[in-house]
Order: C-alpha cells, then sequence, then structure tokens
C-alpha cells in the first residue's frame, strides 16, 4: 500500500499543477462549463494549481453571450460597456498569450487589486472571450 502511494500521490500532485489546453467543436465536449448551448468552436487554457490566467474563447451569438453572462453573473461585475477592448487569449498557434484588440464589443469586467475577470463579446467576429487573472 505505501508504494502505491509513493507512485499515485505525486503522480496526481504532478498533473495538478500542469495547465490544460484543448479545444473542441461544441460546448459539450469542452472542459469549461456553464457554456451557452449554441457555443462552438471552443478553446481554452486552464491554469495548473498555480497559474495566474485562465482564458477561454467560443463562437456564438449574442444572445448566448448575453444568457452566458446572466448565468455567471454576480454582483460586482460592471457593464456592459461597448466599444474597443483588448483582452487576452492563447493562441494554440504559438502555445503562448497574446493580446488581441477588439473594435465592437460588449464587455463585462471586474477588478479588485490585482485580480480581474473579463467576459466579452466580439460583435464583428460572434465570439465571446473569457479572462481571469489572480495577478
Amino acid at each position: 500500500m505505501g508504494v502505491l502511494l509513493a507512485i499515485v500521490l505525486p503522480t496526481f500532485c504532478i498533473l495538478g499543477l500542469r495547465a490544460r489546453v484543448g479545444a473542441s467543436a461544441t460546448g459539450d465536449g469542452a472542459a469549461v462549463s456553464g457554456l451557452p448551448p449554441d457555443a462552438t468552436d471552443v478553446h481554452w487554457f486552464l491554469p495548473g494549481a498555480f497559474g495566474p490566467n485562465t482564458v477561454y474563447e467560443f463562437k456564438t451569438t449574442e444572445a448566448g453571450y448575453q444568457q452566458w453572462v446572466q448565468n455567471r453573473r454576480d454582483g460586482d461585475l460592471e457593464g456592459p460597456t461597448r466599444g474597443a477592448f483588448r483582452v487576452l487569449r492563447y493562441d494554440d498557434a504559438t502555445a503562448d498569450f497574446a493580446w488581441r484588440d477588439l473594435k465592437n464589443t460588449i464587455a463585462y469586467t471586474w477588478n479588485e487589486e490585482d485580480r480581474g475577470l473579463y467576459m466579452v463579446y466580439d460583435l464583428d467576429g460572434g465570439r465571446a472571450y473569457y479572462w481571469w487573472h489572480s495577478r
């Protein structure tokens, strides 16, 4: 039993520290929950135990975006605001984070000290972006 614990416990610890990156054609196959029913082309980066950024994005309608925000919304989100917005996303091609400047958006945001949450919809591209950071 001790040998088994010596092998299994470190394995689970190591896996818990690693980030999860992926994509799914539909929201049902995604590693993130709470997406609108019409979510497609979902991409995500979920940090390991100590990662500061959680980002994911997906195609949806404006109505799907609004439903998603309302389902996840707590009293602290500010918005909606409209206009240009810069959002952090994970770029699968480079396997790194990259800024995306969007010109025509709807955004709900929350910031406190060094933490923030951004739920942004690109009206021109029909794509929703989620970015949460802890520092």
